[in-house]
Order: structure tokens, then C-alpha cells, then sequence
């Protein structure tokens, strides 16, 4: 298809970027120094001591929260009344969403400011994006081989890919305004939240607790399992590595939502197109 093909061209195009940048990254000294700079930086961060609890008893309640309402949506059968945006917008809300709120609140009721401890001040600098934008094509090359060795491993067990059940209800939506309103969600909210919530928190305490290589290990086993769809495992935890990893560079959220929002939204993007299917 005439639209595949495009993709297939701008995905090359994002892989040599991503290697380009990889390599200059190896042999910058100050890459090495920022690196050091944002270990130290982690481990220092500011997190309070009862903050842990709270949020391992939200991450739980939010996650079992929104367990209950897919269950209750798909068995209910209002997935044939819902629209698909309100059915993501109120699954994002129920568990990153309120796991956000309760980090927002117990950082506030400690006397700190959450924007500060999260490097999220100034959310909107140029500098972010370009971070986002560089740090996702440095992770199209590490996606990439995952993807590959995910389908090479299903090919050899002769197991079958299923489709992400949310990517299968997005090929029902019509109209312009919802593909907006899908793109938003999808696209900039919920990575924003995830964000916050793995790499703002979850990566913060692992590194202070268990050290620096196992908590960014840890923290990206995480994320991949919590998705709960096993070719996108890999794949998965290929990026939230990445992820940490400007995490660390750049002592900064923003630049890590951005290279999040640009992957939900330019994957969301080959998949509806009718391009070669992907095991993401």
C-alpha cells in the first residue's frame, strides 16, 4: 500500500537518525558527564520516607480500579455504546490519572513542589522537544531489533500475535473530531501521566533503594508487564530503558513525555494506516 510504503521510508529515516545520534552520544564527553550528573542527581532527589506507601497502595487500588472497569465495560457490553474515547479517557483517568493525583497531593502536603522534584518546571521549553524528539528516534533502533526478535520468537513457537484489544477498537472510529479527541488521549495525556507515575516515581525510588542499573531495569520490566500484552513486552521494555535513560541525562519529565507522546502517536499512526502489522 502506497501509505505502508511511506512509513516504511520514514521509519528507515528514524533509525539512521537514531543510530547517528547514538554514536555522537558515545563519543561525547559530555554525554558521559551528564549521565554521571543525572545518577547522582536521582539519587538525591527529594522523595518522602512515607511516600513509598502511599504510593504502592494506589498503585494497586487505581490498578485493580481499572481492571474492574474493562471488565465491566467489555462483559457489560457497552463497548457498543461507548465511544472508544470516553472508554481510554476514563481508563487512563482511573489509574495513571489518580495515581498522579495522589503523588500531586502527598509531595504538596509535604512542603514540596512537585513540579520541581519531577523536573517538570517550565514544561513547555523548545529544549524538551528536541530532547523528546531526539530521544525517540534513539529508541526506534533498540525497538526495532526488539520488535524483530519478538516476531522471530512467535514465528518459532508458531504462537499468534493478538492485536493490542485497544488498537482493535481504534479501527472503529470515525469521524474527525474523535480521531482528535483519540489522538489527545493517546497521544500527549496519557504518556504525560505515565510519565509522572514510572519514570517520576517509580525509577526515582527503585534508584535510590536498589541502585542504578536494576532500578532502570526494574522500573522498565514494569511498565512493559503492566501494558499486559506479551508481543509488546519487548518492545516495551526496550523503550521504558530508554526512557529512564533521558531521564537521567536530562534531570527532566518533559523531554521523556515527548519522546513517549511521539511513539503512542506515530505507532497509533502506522498501525490505523494499514501498514505492514507490527508486534506493538
Amino acid at each position: 500500500m502506497p501509505e505502508g510504503f511511506r512509513f516504511e521510508w520514514l521509519i528507515g529515516v528514524l533509525l539512521l537518525s537514531g543510530m547517528f545520534f547514538w554514536i555522537s552520544l558515545l563519543f561525547s564527553k559530555h554525554a558521559a558527564l551528564a549521565l554521571k550528573t543525572g545518577w547522582g542527581w536521582l539519587e538525591w532527589r527529594p522523595l518522602p520516607h512515607d511516600l513509598p506507601r502511599a504510593m504502592a497502595w494506589g498503585f494497586v487500588s487505581c490498578f485493580v480500579l481499572q481492571q474492574l472497569f474493562g471488565l465491566l465495560v467489555i462483559t457489560g457490553g457497552l463497548l457498543e455504546i461507548l465511544p472508544p474515547g470516553l472508554f481510554i479517557l476514563f481508563s487512563i483517568l482511573l489509574f495513571q490519572g489518580l495515581l498522579t493525583f495522589v503523588l500531586y497531593r502527598h509531595l504538596r502536603r509535604c512542603g514540596l513542589d512537585p513540579l520541581e522534584v519531577l523536573g517538570l518546571a517550565f514544561p513547555l521549553r523548545f529544549q524538551d522537544v528536541v530532547w523528546g524528539w531526539v530521544g525517540y528516534c534513539m529508541c526506534m533502533p533498540l525497538v526495532g531489533l526488539s520488535s524483530f526478535l519478538t516476531k522471530a520468537l512467535f514465528d518459532r513457537f508458531q504462537w499468534k500475535v493478538q492485536v493490542q484489544p485497544m488498537i482493535e477498537e481504534l479501527s472503529k472510529v470515525e469521524g474527525w473530531l474523535n480521531w482528535l479527541s483519540l489522538f489527545l488521549l493517546v497521544g500527549f495525556i496519557g504518556p504525560l501521566l505515565e510519565e509522572v507515575v514510572f519514570r517520576g516515581f517509580v525509577f526515582a525510588w527503585l534508584r535510590q533503594k536498589i541502585g542504578a542499573v536494576p532500578g532502570l531495569i526494574t522500573q522498565a520490566l514494569i511498565f512493559a508487564v503492566i501494558h499486559q500484552h506479551a508481543a509488546s513486552m519487548l518492545p516495551l521494555f526496550s523503550l521504558a530503558l530508554l526512557l529512564g535513560l533521558i531521564y537521567v541525562y536530562t534531570r527532566r519529565l518533559m523531554p521523556c513525555v515527548w519522546a513517549h507522546a511521539l511513539f503512542n502517536t506515530l505507532t497509533l499512526i502506522y498501525t490505523m494506516s494499514g501498514a505492514p502489522e507490527l508486534p506493538l
